[in-house]
């Protein structure tokens, strides 16, 4: 059995023997131990002696609590000062509350569950407010470490820095926990109410698994604990508002008590429940029994959810949901419609939507009047031809302008993230600024929460939540001024959109500061960012026109754009639209997206005109623009799918963050901004700005099994820092120790045991830590304290004769035991009385030990480094040095006992020279005194050589002792890899392949064979990557332990530069591939009798889009990998992609990708005509949609008018 670090002895308190280590932190380690009565406790050995800091400190946070007695604290025991050290025992937990945690994580869950939580905090909240409430005391360091369950129940423990709140000289640095510390404590002023703010983050944390302040050190947490604001967008909206008020800044405005707060949790979902079904009534609707708020469809409303056909629920428009959610049925992650809570009447049918539109909507009562654009619906139902352009000449610039990207919904959040993961590959000046507003948190929530690159900042996010009615009674004659009354009072019970576009405007106008703050902060960013190419910004909206979100808002946005821009210099810099629609499987919520698109549709054809007018709006802060002043110089509608799974939805997302990636980077940007400005300056059209796109990408640099095959070299790379290498690995290498990265030699060619033993006996040898260097060093420390060398002091020893005048034997023996300690003769098991040389010697053990412990730890940590070793073999060397220091530890004790029985044989010969018996002396030559000297001087160097030896054995058992630390540590590091490898594995374990055309087989085989040939140099991938991240990230951030164990901050920063290297070791090896001669050069690319190439003429009938049969002129670009472009010409590009579907020659660009890329890009769509088809030439649809109108102090003119659909 071992020892504690800290103690000499198995029983450091009489009675208590310490058993185990089961924990060990910066100020102590823990101990289980076995009690009188064989009951088993834990021993806490705070680390340091008492007259040192950290110990006083906690002996006098203990003398504070321990007459404190609470069912819910953790009961002290004993508290002990051992040898100047600070022990303390106390009841021994099940577990903590982080390890609960961490076994629901390990579990597949978020956290823990919210009931099981809040009654764990329940019993704390009760311990902490009797500390505070009767004995005036904050506990300061609550955490879930310190929140220890016993008997399911939780106690709270470990009480160092527990603090008189009327104490105002004591310092509270020394010892906080960042992560959970109030500002107060900062700032060295706790209040009653400190521990309130503590739990708090305690509660989110283990709920969710994030912090709401995510600093990486102390000084950055101290920062946002005084500064910021908390991040509360993880939690569900009911707790949003307890928690932030538990996390107030001032004291003053927290709840009362740590029981008060985790009660408002418990009762905060019945209390949003009750507050829903309390909501106002419009003064205008009857209210009978339950059908009351939605009038007579508030019976569908309180209906539970139907199942369609394919299993998802009846929830809406996949695009940006549309009913009881505020942007449709959004696919989750099992490909289910997800439903929010809730259900609207206004996703029933037709009848329900004309019904509900009708209560809360707009009426004039009267005809609207015809504007220059309103066209009949009469003939619209047959398509129009587009004219094919020829190929435009572009010259390309070499940095494309500063972009910023503004996502309006729950749709746009995807397309958002799959653009952040599209440009992560790109310098970060590249990369275009994004803004996420939505009024649904689980939408924000997922985007912040994306695995790996395409995860948004949350300080990219803005919450636009709705209120209740009677919150907005303040401000309600602003309101009213543009918003129908009806729409005002009757605020959905679900505090959503519901897919109401006048509610989603409400929700920005009532938010308007923060987006304005959002907009100036990230554009002058963006304009500064970009300041030496001297290029004017862009602004990009995407947004779903089908829910009440992205619809809603969307025009606003637009001004509201230009007005910052014009704000900051930029007056004419462009400003996009790109506007989604599309719907999901369950063929009832489609009618309410119909008419919030073509309602949209309606606003922009008024909006877009060259007279156009739009007033401003003093409560959003939106100066009016001047006189044909439009929200967007162009808009790109594009129709994501109809009736989409959840993979095709994924799929239309990626397809749009695809066109984004391309129509914001050189020199691809180059050739739409000259499509655009060729349009522009044909002046035939008011319908210019109405424009789609198509596009299709071939390759596999963006393809999802290149994500799996990632991960699987991750895997493996993880598996090579476990110590799993194959041993037929060629880039296997070993670092020499202390060598830079690149320093590297080939292994011996030896087993692994053999190799270690080798290493380790070098090391040792080096480092001295084998039995003749300890022994001397000893040796030397007793020289030092005698003052010099030994045998002087012993030689000295013998000129001191005393009152003998014969043999002065007695007062040698005296001296000999004063030097090394008196022992009593014939009974060896009496202790030998310490001598001030030994004590002396002793003090300095934790002195001599250091280096050796330093330099063993140092030993490890770069047997972690070397690929050769890595963990697998550390752990090993762990094992021969313990080995080698236990075999040392038996030479000692066989030095010890022989020096001993040879000591002991001639002290007492010389005691029987002192004093004969006279009997049996008789006869007996008596010795001279020269050979009792020797005899004596013989004594003094057995003795010095037994001391010795029993002092290098305490030196031993230390370093023994460190190698436990070690041990522990080389353990967790094992978990962190492993945790480490599942994150790696389950960034992909979700994500399904789009659905690849069936026609397009010969690409499936192709990338069926690149895939499989990256598989079989997985073992040299892996190395690559090792290799690359040792130099470029462990190293730089000192070594695998301090990345691996520094926390989730330091994990995240490796999977993100893990990500990094991997793809661009992968990309690397894709770029062997050359598509271009596949399909285009290569003469038998052309298998056709006209040259056409079956996979890129498939391609482009796929990818045109559903709008491009509304008219207009388009151009085709191929952009081509650059090492191809020289042998490529637009005719014979032309030639491969046929002339079925494109009469005209793309354009040809030359890109730094791998992939090729096809996209058509064409502009001046009928706008009548896409109106028409999203409401499917349906005049009540029409009728319907002028009552969704978002400003009802517009006269909105009609787009369309029904006297040929009576």
């Amino acid at each position: 059995m071992s020892s504690p670090l800290v103690s000499r002895s198995p029983e450091p308190i009489p009675g208590y023997r310490v058993v185990q280590r089961i924990g060990a932190g910066g100020y102590g380690e823990v101990w289980t131990a076995e009690a009188p009565g064989q009951l088993i406790k834990a021993i806490k050995f705070v680390y340091g002696l008492l007259d040192e800091d950290r110990a006083a400190r906690e002996l006098k946070a203990l003398n504070r609590i321990k007459g404190v007695r609470h069912p819910f604290l953790l009961s002290l025991e004993r508290i002990e000062v051992v040898d100047s050290q600070l022990l303390i025992v106390t009841e021994l937990a099940d577990c903590s509350l982080k390890d609960r945690y961490e076994q629901c994580r390990k579990a597949g869950q978020t956290g823990i569950a919210r009931e099981e939580l809040l009654q764990h905090l329940h019993d704390a909240a009760d311990a902490l407010d009797y500390m505070s409430e009767q004995h005036s005391l904050q506990h300061l360091d609550v955490k879930p470490e310190n929140m220890l369950i016993v008997g399911g129940r939780i106690k709270v423990a470990d009480f160092g820095l527990v603090k008189d709140i009327q104490d105002c000289t004591a310092s509270m640095m020394g010892g906080l926990t960042p992560v959970y510390a109030p500002p107060e404590v900062f700032e060295g002023r706790p209040s009653k109410r400190s521990d309130q703010y503590s739990l708090a983050i305690v509660y989110q944390e283990m709920l969710t698994g994030m912090l709401p302040f995510p600093g990486k050190t102390a000084a950055q947490l101290a920062a946002q604990h005084l500064n910021a604001r908390p991040r509360l967008l993880p939690l569900p909206a009911y707790d949003q508002t307890v928690v932030g008020r538990a996390l107030s800044k001032n004291p003053k405005d927290r709840f009362n008590s740590c029981r008060e707060l985790v009660e408002m949790l418990q009762s905060a979902p019945r209390r949003a429940a009750e507050a829903a079904v309390a909501a106002p009534r419009s003064p205008a609707t009857p209210v009978t029994g339950d059908s009351a708020t939605l009038g007579k469809t508030q019976a569908h409303a309180l209906a539970k959810p139907s199942e369609n056909h394919d299993g998802a629920s009846d929830s809406g428009n996949v695009t940006d949901r549309t009913a009881h959610q505020s942007h449709g049925a959004i696919p989750s992650r099992d490909g289910r419609a997800q439903t929010s809570r809730g259900t609207s009447d206004i996703e029933r049918d037709l009848d329900a939507a004309s019904d509900l539109v009708q209560q809360y909507g707009s009426d004039t009562g009267e005809p609207r009047a015809s504007g220059p654009w309103t066209t009949s619906l009469e003939g619209l139902e047959a398509s129009l031809p587009a004219i094919d352009l020829p190929p435009l000449k572009v010259e390309p610039q070499q940095v494309a302008p500063p972009t910023i990207v503004i996502g309006i919904g729950g749709t746009a959040g995807r397309v958002l993230s799959a653009l952040r993961k599209r440009q992560a590959d790109l310098p970060a000046e590249q990369q275009a600024a994004m803004i996420l507003l939505d009024t649904d948190s689980r939408d924000l929530s997922r985007a912040v929460t994306q695995t790996g690159s395409a995860a948004l900042d949350p300080e990219d996010t803005v919450h636009l939540p709705l209120r209740k009615t009677q919150d907005y009674r303040t401000d309600s004659r602003k309101i009213l001024e543009w918003l129908s009354r009806r729409w005002l009072y009757n605020i959905p019970r679900s505090l959503q959109t519901e897919g109401l576009r006048p509610l989603g405007r409400l929700a920005m106008v009532d938010s308007s500061d923060l987006i304005w703050a959002k907009l100036r902060q990230v554009m002058k960013l963006a304009i500064s960012s970009g300041s030496s190419n001297q290029l004017s910004p862009r602004v990009i909206v995407v947004a779903s026109i089908a829910g009440g979100t992205g619809s809603g808002m969307v025009i606003d946005i637009g001004y509201a754009a230009r007005q910052v821009l014009a704000e900051l210099g930029h007056a004419h810099a462009g400003v996009s639209g790109v506007l989604l629609s599309g719907t999901n499987r369950n063929p009832q919520s489609q009618q309410l997206a119909q008419v919030n698109s073509f309602a949209l549709l309606e606003e922009l054809a008024q909006l877009e005109h060259r007279e156009a007018v739009y007033p401003g709006d003093g409560a959003l802060g939106l100066k009016t623009p001047s006189i044909g002043t439009t929200p967007f110089d162009h808009v790109y509608v594009s129709t994501l799918g109809l009736e989409m799974s959840a993979p095709q939805y994924e799929s239309a997302c990626q397809k749009v963050a695809d066109f984004l990636a391309i129509e914001t980077q050189s020199p691809s940007a180059a050739f739409f901004e000259g499509c655009r400005r060729e349009m522009s300056s044909v002046d035939n059209s008011q319908l210019r700005w109405l424009r789609t796109f198509g596009i299709c990408q071939i390759g596999f640099s963006h393809d999802v099994a290149l994500d799996k095959i990632a991960a699987r070299v991750g895997e493996a790379v993880v598996q090579r820092w476990q110590g799993d290498v194959k041993k037929s690995d060629p880039k296997k290498s070993t670092r020499q120790f202390g060598a830079s990265p690149s320093t590297t030699v080939t292994p011996p060619v030896l087993s692994r045991e053999k190799e270690v033993e080798s290493q380790m006996a070098q090391l040792v040898e080096s480092a001295g830590l084998t039995l003749e260097p300890l022994m001397n060093l000893l040796h030397a420390a007793a020289a030092e304290q005698l003052g010099g060398d030994p045998e002087q002091v012993f030689a000295a020893l013998l000129k001191h004769r005393g009152n003998s005048a014969d043999l002065p034997i007695d007062p040698w023996l005296v001296a000999v035991g004063d030097l090394f300690g008196r022992r009593v003769l014939g009974d060896e098991l009496a202790p030998i009385q310490p001598s001030p040389l030994r004590l002396a010697i002793e003090e300095q053990l934790p002195r001599l030990v250091a280096p050796f412990t330093a330099t063993c730890r140092k030993w490890f940590e770069m047997m972690l480094e070397d690929p050769h070793y890595r963990l697998r073999g550390a752990q090993k060397s762990v094992k021969w040095l313990e080995a080698h220091l236990k075999g040392i530890s038996g030479q000692l004790r066989e030095m010890r006992t022989r020096m001993e029985q040879e000591s002991i044989q001639i002290e007492r010969a010389l005691q029987s020279i002192a004093h004969p018996d006279p009997k049996s002396s008789r006869g007996v030559k008596k010795p001279t005194l020269a050979e009792v000297q020797a005899a004596v001087l013989r004594l003094c160097r057995l003795r010095m050589i037994e001391t010795n030896s029993a002092l290098t054995g305490q030196l031993v058992v230390a370093v023994q002792g460190s190698l436990l630390g070690v041990s522990d540590w080389l353990f967790d590091f094992g978990r962190e890899l492993t945790h480490l490898s599942q994150q790696i594995t389950g960034e992909v374990a979700e994500a399904s392949e789009s659905e690849a055309s069936p026609q397009a087989e010969q690409l499936l085989q192709l990338k069926e064979a690149v895939m499989e040939q990256l598989v079989s140099n997985l073992d040299a991938l892996a190395a690559e990557v090792d290799q690359s991240l040792m130099e470029s990230t462990i190293v730089p951030a000192g070594g695998m332990r301090a990345m691996i164990m520094g926390g989730n901050d330091k994990r995240e920063v490796l999977l993100a530069a893990m990500q990094q290297q991997l793809r661009r070791v992968l990309l690397a090896r894709l770029e062997q591939i050359d598509l271009a001669r596949l399909l285009i050069t290569d003469p038998s690319s052309g298998d056709g009798a006209d040259g056409k190439n079956a996979v890129l003429s498939q391609c482009l009938t796929s990818m045109l889009p559903t709008e491009s049969r509304f008219g207009g002129e388009r151009r085709l670009v191929c952009l081509v990998p650059q090492k191809s472009a020289a042998g490529l010409t637009p005719s014979l590009v032309g030639q491969r992609l046929g002339k079925d579907q494109f009469t005209q020659d793309p354009t040809l660009l030359a890109q730094a990708d791998s992939d090729l890329v096809i996209c058509v890009e064409q502009g001046s769509l009928s706008l009548a005509h896409l109106a028409a088809s999203i409401i499917e030439h349906r005049s009540d649809l029409a009728q319907l949609a002028a009552r969704l109108h978002c400003r009802s102090d517009i006269d909105w003119q009609p787009l369309l008018t029904s006297s040929a659909c009576q």
